[in-house]
């Protein structure tokens, strides 16, 4: 607006242009006007709704008081009770009045995880199902590394010379490396998670237990990454003699 200004005053030769001028200068104090009045809008519903949220709040934590103030006074009024009387019948009628009011009910319809509401013989049937299932996975990774190393050794006694036997040799590393990391997803992707809640339920029905091993390889899948199949027949293995120890 203050350019316009100038441009009027130094622009004498063309007053024709005043006209413009003058129009624009309307025009742009209209803007002004109506973005104070939506600013000046904005910030009245905003005190507005600050204003409505500190009373809820209010009223919200003076409701709190008077609750808490409320269940005080009944327990002391129990306990004066308590104090001045020795007759039982007395005390139960005072606590049969106090106890519905400060004592929250017990949620109703929730119940125990599955495996919780299991007899010991169905946990221990189930487990035992698991771990050869375990023993099952284990043998079919055991059989594909048996055969991929058989014809790794069937290529390299067939290589020409030494580059080629070095070629299949960075070459199977590779394969190993994926068959490997595949072995793993599959084991913590379908096993893992059931083999941890299961020993956790174990322990949980039969305490603490000792070590199966100095070396701890039969939880090392369940208590880390690493994953190698001969750790899992131990694992296979101490889930199952956990289990067999629940009693009927």
């Amino acid at each position: 607006m203050t350019g316009l200004g100038v441009e009027m005053t130094l622009d004498r030769r063309a007053p024709e242009r005043k006209m413009v001028y003058r129009f624009a200068f309307c025009a742009l104090g209209a803007i002004f006007i109506a973005l104070s009045y939506k600013q000046s809008d904005i910030s009245e519903k905003r005190a507005r709704e600050l204003a409505e949220k500190h009373q809820q709040e209010e009223l919200r934590s003076e409701g709190n008081v008077k609750y808490v103030q409320g269940q005080l006074d009944s327990v002391n009024k129990v306990l004066g009770i308590l104090a001045a009387n020795s007759d039982p019948k007395q005390v139960a009628a005072a606590l049969n009045g106090i106890l519905p009011k400060t004592i929250a009910s017990a949620p109703t319809g929730l119940q125990p995880p599955a495996i919780e509401r299991m007899t010991n013989k169905q946990l221990r049937d189930q487990i035992i199902d698991f771990c050869g299932q375990l023993r099952q996975f284990v043998k079919q990774q055991d059989d594909r590394e048996t055969t991929a190393n058989n014809s790794f050794r069937e290529q390299e006694r067939a290589a020409k010379d030494q580059t080629e036997r070095q070629k299949l040799f960075q070459e199977e590393i590779h394969s190993f490396e994926y068959r490997h990391n595949q072995m793993k997803y599959d084991f913590n992707s379908k096993y893992k998670a059931s083999a941890i809640m299961y020993r956790d339920e174990l322990i949980r029905r039969l305490g603490p237990q000792p070590p199966a091993s100095t070396t701890g390889r039969e939880t090392a899948a369940l208590d880390s990454d690493f994953v190698d199949t001969r750790f899992l027949d131990d694992t296979a293995a101490y889930l199952e003699n956990l289990a067999r120890k629940l009693t009927n």
